[in-house]
């Protein structure tokens, strides 16, 4: 990510298995895993917004949003401030106001990894 961007998205175009989509399979759905995370990420898939993640386990359940084919997963990442204060000092650029100071380095940011689709299975509470 560079160094003035807060927020920063991407996009992946996906096909799932049609096993892992059949009612009444066994199994308790689907969710999707970010891994790491640096430091926020808001998920979308086939626009329906599945929320927002911002400690580990970086998962959300995707099941209802999901479709046979065709599926759009769309994920926002936000980074620390400091890393934009720090950018504009760099830059040369005055794009935020106020007293904040940042850090003395530049923070790892955005979506680290790696994603995967993970089943979850039912299991039995009594």
């Amino acid at each position: 990510m560079r160094r003035k961007q807060a927020i920063r998205s991407y996009q992946k175009d996906l096909e799932i298995l049609r096993i892992l989509l059949r009612p009444g399979r066994s199994g308790g759905g689907l969710r999707g895993d970010l891994g790491e995370v640096k430091d926020m990420a808001e998920v979308t898939l086939n626009g329906r917004k599945l929320g927002i993640v911002w400690c580990k386990p970086f998962q959300l359940e995707i099941s209802n949003a999901v479709k046979n084919t065709g599926n759009i997963l769309e994920i926002n990442v936000v980074n620390k401030w400091s890393n934009r204060l720090m950018g504009d000092e760099v830059l040369k650029e005055n794009y935020t106001t106020g007293n904040a100071t940042h850090g003395p380095i530049l923070y790892s940011s955005g979506l680290l990894g790696p994603v995967q689709l993970l089943t979850v299975s039912k299991k039995e509470l009594f």
